[in-house]
């Protein structure tokens, strides 16, 4: 079972910092390929491909390659205000059951999806580490 050391893991930071980075991995029995794209204009993201693809599917979160390797997107239902109000008025024990059921959804309801791009080398390596207990270096950078 290898594990990285942390300066198999700072390199791997590094890779990824540029505007070119590339890096492949095998975590798990996956192959990891993680490469530095452009996401809109003048921003950058890491994508990571599993055994070579990237799957819609992967974006519901129902895949194990999801949970493993993407990244977790939370889009609140609610604006902030709104949230906050009704976490003001679910403290008030006057408030009726159907009212504190409307609220609890105002405070907490929110849709999650599942993201294969990464904006962080650094948040990138430590979910790799959390969530991966097999994790090898293939290849840094780009061959000639």
């Amino acid at each position: 079972m290898p594990t990285l050391t942390r300066e198999q893991w700072t390199q791997i930071e590094q890779q990824l910092s540029g505007p070119f980075g590339r890096v492949e991995l095998k975590a798990d029995g996956y192959k990891l390929v993680l490469q530095v794209k452009g996401y809109k204009a003048l921003r950058q993201c890491i994508v990571v491909y599993v055994d070579g693809v990237m799957k819609g599917e992967w974006f519901r979160g129902e895949a194990t390659e999801a949970k493993k390797f993407c990244r977790e997107e939370r889009h609140w239902l609610y604006p902030a205000k709104k949230r906050e109000e009704a976490k003001a008025k679910l403290k008030s024990r006057r408030i009726s059951p159907l009212l504190r059921d409307h609220y609890e959804g105002v405070a907490e309801k929110f849709v999650a999806c599942w993201a294969p791009y990464w904006f962080a080398p650094k948040s990138l390596t430590r979910h790799l580490r959390r969530t991966c207990t097999d994790v090898e270096v293939v290849d840094l950078g780009y061959r000639v």
